[in-house]
């Protein structure tokens, strides 16, 4: 088995469950374009960053960074469905994954950071990142 890692950074990240993202507090519509969204981001990123198709098991861990604090505090598992299905849909849509069923993905974490003091954008319209790590195995 060969072993890649990639790192991929998104200089945004999707609404929170709490703020209608993953389509929950949202009409149909607004829910299936949210997420077509955020799945055509992460295959641009795929594509960015040279990621190799035909994977035969990757391990995700996800990490969300906010520059400023929030006053209320953030809760990881908000984000969860947000990121992870259009994600694992992206993989599986553009030929880097057979199937996103736990055969052939293991999402191992989704963790925020929140307040980050070294943020490394100049531009203040750069609020949030995400930082997706996948630990790639291939035949």
């Amino acid at each position: 088995m060969i072993e890649k890692t990639y790192v991929l950074t998104l200089k945004a990240t999707p609404k929170s469950i709490n703020a209608g993202g993953g389509g929950t507090r949202s009409n149909k519509y607004a829910a299936h374009r949210e997420k077509k969204h955020w799945e055509g981001q992460f295959l641009l990123e795929l594509l960015a960053n040279k990621v190799q198709r035909g994977m035969q098991f990757v391990a995700v861990t996800v990490t969300l960074r906010f520059h400023h604090r929030s006053g209320k505090g953030r809760d990881a598992e908000n984000w969860r469905q947000p990121v992870i299905k259009p994600l694992l849909d992206a993989l599986q849509a553009g030929g880097y994954l057979e199937n996103d069923t736990e055969e052939f993905v293991k999402v191992v974490d989704v963790t925020l950071e929140d307040g980050v003091a070294d943020w490394p954008h100049a531009d203040p319209r750069i609020k949030s990142e995400m930082i997706v790590q996948l630990e790639a195995q291939y035949l």
